[in-house]
């Protein structure tokens, strides 16, 4: 036999979101951006088994909390809101608008997602402190860079402006076998 305990004074779970940003034209076209973000999460729902047994000597059963007064030796899945999370980071970007055909986009982020053993009390339901650190998906440094390109060819384009649609199509279909041979991605539009 198993049991289920759920608490009748569960408090309603809430995340508050902040952020400070400060962006700054440089030139004409390209722009810088330096943020604060961060995130708080409270009474985050979880499960533990509150029978599990505690580190001691002895047969296991001998440990659990239940089993000295009731010789109750089963798991029982006990239902809680009371753990939390947090993440704060360093957002910078750089953005270049589209001229001269190219653009591009950088963005660094420095971060840390602090939680509870990921939401889950496995290892430790009776220590919950010992189970906060920083979260199994938690990335410090994260950066990205992306580019667009404005080819000269086709239609309107400086070179092969008389390109019927097959040819056109032609064309890219070989930016298509270029890009996966080469193991880049780009992002384009029908000529």
């Amino acid at each position: 036999m198993s049991a289920t305990g759920i608490p009748l004074n569960r408090k309603t779970g809430y995340v508050e979101m902040y952020n400070l940003a400060v962006q700054r034209e440089l030139a004409k076209n390209l722009s810088f951006q330096i943020a604060y973000v961060g995130n708080q999460a409270r009474h985050l729902f979880d499960f533990f088994n509150a029978n599990a047994p505690v580190p001691g000597p002895g047969l296991s059963n001998n440990n659990r909390p239940l089993f000295p007064g009731f010789g109750y030796t089963q798991d029982i899945t006990a239902f809680a809101n009371d753990l939390s999370s947090n993440y704060n980071s360093l957002q910078v970007s750089a953005e270049k608008r589209l001229s001269t055909a190219y653009s591009f986009t950088a963005q660094y982020t420095y971060s840390k997602t602090l939680n509870f053993g990921d939401n889950s009390r496995e290892f430790g339901p009776f220590q919950l402190q010992t189970q906060h650190g920083p979260a199994g998906f938690d990335r410090t440094h994260s950066f990205a860079l992306g580019h667009v390109i404005e080819l000269p060819v086709g239609p309107g384009r400086k070179f092969f402006t008389n390109m019927n649609k097959a040819e056109t199509s032609l064309l890219v279909d070989a930016i298509h076998w270029a890009d996966h041979c080469l193991h880049w991605t780009s992002v384009h539009a029908h000529l």
